[in-house]
């Protein structure tokens, strides 16, 4: 059984928030509180230590929480991960999973880790990616450390797909029942954000669990 000290944490925001005008994405406010602080606190208690993913140092600053820059530039969230698990494998003691959580996704599930970890018990992968429909959100994920070398032999020769990378390691695919989309639902855009401060203004539920 993975337990919570075995899992370290890494909230990916390397992006360069291209389609998101006005700034880093992650330091955006939704309902009084940026998207970074949102995720921090639905991950927090899902692992025993948190570190945020940067592509390098950045203004917004580390949220009192580590930084792990990539090793490979411009190669995406593959590259985060990549970093990430190469940064759990230094702790001690050491953890023998990796759990990510996007910067732009303020409602993630908040048992995600725990969800994630259940079938691993009976299955040969020691990894699992979310699903939910016949979408694959693998930036909602539990990597086992053991991955770092193939995390490494796709970034040298690609692609760079996070996707890819689930799939070579023969990940498992847990499926989140979801009907509204709003666990898995990524802030891209301004208009993303106003979408997200209208529905949060009106009410609407977002409690990240089904």
């Amino acid at each position: 059984m993975i337990a919570r000290d075995d899992v370290a944490g890494l909230i990916l925001a390397g992006g360069m928030s291209r389609r998101f005008a006005g700034g880093a994405k992650d330091a955006a406010l939704l309902g009084g509180k940026t998207l970074i602080d949102r995720v921090m606190e639905r991950a927090r208690s899902q692992v025993r230590t948190l570190a945020i993913s940067r592509a390098r140092a950045a203004p917004f600053g580390d949220r009192g929480l580590p930084i792990v820059e990539d090793i490979f530039e411009n190669r995406g969230p593959l590259g985060g991960v990549h970093a990430g698990l190469l940064w759990a494998a230094t702790l001690a003691p050491r953890p023998t999973h990796l759990a990510t959580f996007p910067c732009d996704a303020p409602f993630l599930p908040d048992d995600l880790v725990r969800r994630l970890a259940a079938p691993l018990d009976q299955s040969q992968s020691g990894s699992a990616v979310a699903k939910n429909g016949a979408l694959v959100h693998a930036t909602f994920a539990l990597w086992s450390l053991n991955t770092a070398e193939s995390a490494a032999a796709l970034l040298r020769s690609g692609p760079f797909s996070l996707v890819n990378f689930a799939r070579e390691v023969g990940a498992v695919e847990v499926e989140f029942p979801d009907a509204s989309g709003a666990s898995f639902a990524n802030i891209n855009t301004a208009e993303d954000l106003d979408a997200h401060a209208r529905r949060l203004r009106g009410g609407a539920p977002f409690s990240g669990r089904d």
